[in-house]
């Protein structure tokens, strides 16, 4: 895997997706015991919120094709609000 390029491999991307999959049906599966019958507008909300991520996303690559999310968040905040987003960013994933 060459990370610095941002390339991998189709094995990879295919375990991406079967990932993605699982963890979308796993969370129907939590979310329907609640929802009951309206399972199906939790669905279409975070679908809605995912797209938009996903474009906000793209239109960053787009925009700073050679830079990872850290990078673009000094460029984009400054350098200390910047910093703050990205070590809160990172965090949010430890948790």
């Amino acid at each position: 895997m060459k990370i610095e390029k941002g390339i991998i491999s189709n094995t990879q991307l295919t375990f991406l997706i079967i990932g993605l999959l699982q963890s979308a049906s796993i969370t129907v599966a939590f979310v329907s015991g609640i929802t009951k019958s309206n399972t199906w507008i939790s669905l279409l909300t975070s679908f809605i919120v995912i797209s938009f991520m996903m474009l906000v996303y793209t239109s960053l690559n787009k925009r700073y094709p050679d830079k990872n999310l850290i990078e673009i968040n000094t460029i984009v905040y400054g350098r200390y609000l910047g910093k703050i987003i990205s070590i809160l960013y990172i965090f949010s994933f430890g948790s």
